[in-house]
């Protein structure tokens, strides 16, 4: 069975994988993406972006060291590259190829 749940916040982030029926079980492995990169907002919500994935490897870290089963995909440092946005925001083809190679 595969879950998907689709967290837009680091506190969604964090909550979900710190649950403890999330992560202890070795037949549920998560996948933890940064948040990708964008160019369409410079500025204040590119730091907000910059300063939360700052957080993912040591956090994810931690709970490899407490036996989970969690992964980090760096999306923002494959988003980064030029023109991966078609707009700014949303990934172009070369953005998805980007994105699908991280993964």
């Amino acid at each position: 069975m595969v879950y998907s749940a689709q967290c837009h916040s680091g506190a969604c982030r964090y909550e979900l994988i710190s649950r403890p029926d999330m992560g202890n079980n070795p037949n549920i492995k998560i996948i933890l993406s940064t948040i990708p990169y964008e160019t369409k907002d410079t500025g204040s919500p590119l730091t907000i972006i910059q300063q939360t994935n700052a957080l993912w490897p040591a956090l994810v870290a931690q709970k490899q060291a407490q036996g989970r089963y969690i992964t980090l995909v760096d999306n923002y440092a494959a988003t980064k590259a030029a023109n991966s946005f078609a707009d700014g925001l949303h990934p172009s083809t070369n953005g998805d190829i980007a994105i699908a190679n991280a993964w």
